[in-house]
């Protein structure tokens, strides 16, 4: 078990302070973006290149996943994420 114990010359975030720490802003701030649109675009990109649909799909840093859960919504989607 470790203990971290500030010293005088240690600087501390405070996490509390950013917007990922406050979802509805984040919301806010992203908000506009049309993640069906979004989804439909990268997936048919991947179809046009490889020539198949995407079996599965990797979010990395998604924040809320916004993408993850319209690709898993998506009708013309089987995609594990």
């Amino acid at each position: 078990h470790l203990v971290f114990t500030p010293s005088p010359t240690t600087t501390t975030v405070d996490d509390s302070a950013t917007i990922y720490s406050k979802p509805a802003l984040y919301d806010l701030a992203f908000g506009y973006r049309n993640y069906e649109y979004e989804v439909q675009f990268l997936l048919s990109r991947h179809e046009k290149a490889s020539g198949h649909p995407p079996r599965s799909i990797l979010e990395l840093a998604a924040g809320p996943a916004r993408h993850s859960i319209e690709a898993l919504t998506s009708q013309s989607s089987n995609n594990s994420v």
